[in-house]
């Protein structure tokens, strides 16, 4: 009886040998396999981030010359919406929109990264560049809330443009050189990028 029982025992413990050891090691691969994936997709990840930026650096803008380009921007819909007639037009609204969004986005862009850059030895001129700043951005958000409808609508735009083209004349005749200078092709190059970037965002 007692060999009987000691047979069953070992058919039993052999039964279980035979039933857990595949599961162990099943799990085992799949543990792997998975930790092969995470890795692999990592790699590729890692990859793309750098050939995006390899890309955003070669299509790197003159930043200098884009932020020109948006100062003629600027001015232009300054003129259309000054025109006597424009108010009769149904562009009026639309050329609000993209006057007020893209003056806020320049301004800031500006403080961000391009006025941070200068030295300290120009601390003066940017100060006095950042009060012209925070002059129009005050004027700006007065022009939104009263709208194209009100009749001091034409007189806030006139006040605006005076101050934006004293500021540019300033801006491109002043800072534009002291960045050049004070950073060269490597550093105007990464503001370029952050430039690309932040349109993209």
């Amino acid at each position: 009886m007692a060999s009987s029982n000691s047979l069953c025992s070992e058919s039993e413990r052999s039964r279980k040998s035979l039933t857990h050891k595949p599961l162990r090691s099943v799990s085992t691969r799949t543990q792997q396999k998975s930790a092969e994936l995470k890795s692999q997709s990592k790699a590729v990840s890692t990859k793309a981030k750098e050939n995006k930026r390899k890309i955003t650096e070669k299509a790197a803008p003159d930043v200098l010359k884009s932020l020109h380009m948006e100062h003629e921007r600027i001015n232009q819909l300054l003129d259309d919406m000054i025109q006597p007639d424009a108010l009769k037009t149904k562009l009026i609204k639309k050329n609000l929109a993209e006057f007020t969004a893209l003056t806020m986005a320049h301004l800031r862009f500006e403080e961000r990264h391009v006025y941070s850059k200068i030295s300290d030895d120009h601390k003066d001129i940017v100060f006095a560049c950042l009060e012209e700043h925070s002059n129009m951005k005050l004027l700006l958000k007065r022009i939104m809330v009263v709208g194209a409808t009100n009749v001091t609508f034409h007189a806030k735009l006139r006040v605006f443009k005076n101050l934006f083209q004293q500021h540019v004349k300033e801006e491109e005749g002043t800072i534009f050189p002291i960045l050049q200078r004070g950073l060269g092709e490597v550093g105007l190059r990464n503001i370029g990028i952050t430039y690309t970037e932040s349109k993209a965002a």
